[in-house]
């Protein structure tokens, strides 16, 4: 079941709805009866996440079974990064430390969109595919940053950002420190996961081996119906020792 690509499309879908209660509000322009209109930021929200609900709905629909071409979802996921790299161009029209966190998360987009473009001819390589995570996952991370810098929910000064030029450094010093962060946390991960198929990949050694003992001594003579016997649980004392013997030939009988 292709879960990652449901979780998108219910999450992302979440966030249209939102975006849409939100902004949608009554205008009234001269010479021209009352109207509803969509916020420019609002629709510059949707459009981003329309490319990346496309690419769920895509994977959703190949799991399914609909003949596209191979490669189309890294394709999607692609056209998903341009959008996204297209709108972050205008997405703020005043200065200050708003445009400023968006413009540093534009950089983050365009390296994502780069990394993935360079992904969709190296499919299956592991350097393309981690570089792609990783800006994906500091968009993710500096995304949480710009709720804080943005919408400071205290009056701390020591949480506040004034729009100076100092701000905008430590907030460029702060993105290289979301990148190195999320470097390490992508390294251990690999780190974890190396481990757990080294302890799956000795078992299975072992089972092979184990496998391979069992053939053998069957091949020497050893009564086949009896060790099927052993399987289901019916074979007699002897039996059981002599099968365990066979299991495993290292041990002493």
């Amino acid at each position: 079941m292709p879960i990652e690509s449901f979780f998108k499309l219910t999450f992302l879908s979440i966030h249209v709805y939102m975006e849409l209660i939100t902004g949608v509000y009554k205008v009234k322009s001269e010479g021209r009866e009352e109207h509803y209109t969509l916020g420019l930021e609002n629709a510059h929200h949707i459009c981003m996440l329309s490319g990346f609900i496309i690419q769920s709905l895509v994977e959703v629909l190949i799991y399914y079974g609909v003949p596209f071409p191979k490669g189309v979802e890294m394709f999607f996921a692609w056209i998903g990064f341009l959008v996204q790299a297209l709108i972050m161009t205008n997405h703020k029209e005043e200065n200050g430390i708003e445009k400023e966190v968006h413009r540093l998360w534009t950089i983050i987009i365009v390296c994502t969109f780069l990394a993935g473009t360079v992904e969709i001819y190296l499919q299956n390589h592991f350097w393309p595919a981690c570089t792609r995570i990783l800006f994906f996952l500091t968009q993710g991370t500096w995304m949480m940053q710009i709720a804080f810098v943005v919408w400071p929910h205290t009056t701390n000064p020591r949480f506040l950002w004034p729009d100076d030029h100092s701000s905008h450094v430590w907030l460029s010093i702060s993105l290289m420190y979301h990148l190195v962060g999320n470097a390490l946390l992508l390294m251990i991960e690999y780190v974890l996961i190396y481990s757990f198929m080294n302890v799956f990949d000795r078992c299975y050694e072992k089972y092979e081996k184990d496998v391979a003992s069992v053939r053998i001594v069957i091949g020497n003579g050893v009564d086949e119906k009896r060790l099927r016997m052993r399987d289901a649980g019916d074979a007699t004392e002897g039996n059981a020792k002599e099968y365990a013997f066979l299991i495993n030939e290292d041990d002493e009988p």
